[in-house]
């Protein structure tokens, strides 16, 4: 378990705490997946992506749970910006894999 600094705005003000909030606390939690179109439980969520947790995490259990601080206490900064941005459109990734099958056409043919 990682334990890291935690931000709570009092009064318009950012101080740091040192809190920790275990990995798997909140893993017996469910709720509905915008992405698959049904109910999954929190820990799903919490590996969803690679073993990292799906982008869309703190949209779907902020009004559930207390996401941003479970976040901050489990992961850098640097970890939950890399979490949190949007993967590319599907459109995008099947131009690109439709390019790199022309690439590898292209290379067979030589």
């Amino acid at each position: 378990m990682r334990r890291t600094a935690v931000r709570l705005y009092k009064n318009g003000y950012s101080t740091m705490i040192d809190k920790k909030i275990d990995n798997d606390k909140f893993d017996s939690e469910s709720g509905y997946c915008r992405m698959l179109g049904h109910e999954v439980s929190f820990s799903y969520c919490r590996i969803a992506k690679n073993n990292m947790p799906c982008f869309k995490i703190m949209d779907c259990w902020f009004d559930r749970l207390p996401i941003a601080d479970y976040m901050q206490s489990n992961y850098s900064e640097e970890e939950i910006e890399k979490i949190i941005e949007k993967p590319p459109s599907k459109i995008t990734t099947l131009y690109d894999l439709i390019e790199q099958a022309k690439k590898r056409a292209a290379n067979n043919k030589t």
